[in-house]
């Protein structure tokens, strides 16, 4: 997230990180936590529904290719049930070096 020194923008936003890798999860939360974020993270749909019922979130970052369910399917689910966040998928692209 590249936002100037004396933005607030990204401060006091709730997100949720659904990961299965946990290194990149850790590398989210880093960043985003540098950035004044409350981050909280899941690693695979379900876990995340079970957080997302308990909390409220202003941004759901997931990957699409998880085991157990697909960040697609999760992101259908949590805008059936009417969630008011937005949502970002495709973290798996981050891992692909750069040449």
């Amino acid at each position: 997230m590249n936002l100037p020194a004396n933005s607030t923008a990204a401060r006091n936003r709730r997100i949720l990180i659904v990961e299965d890798d946990r290194e990149m999860s850790r590398f989210l939360c880093e960043i985003l936590a540098e950035e004044g974020c409350e981050v909280e993270v899941a690693h695979d749909g379900p876990s995340a529904l079970e957080i997302y019922q308990k909390h409220s979130f202003d941004l759901v970052v997931t990957d699409l290719m998880m085991p157990r369910m697909k960040g697609t399917e999760l992101v259908r689910r949590l805008k059936a049930a009417g969630q008011e966040a937005h949502f970002v998928g495709g973290c798996e692209k981050l891992r692909t070096p750069t040449r």
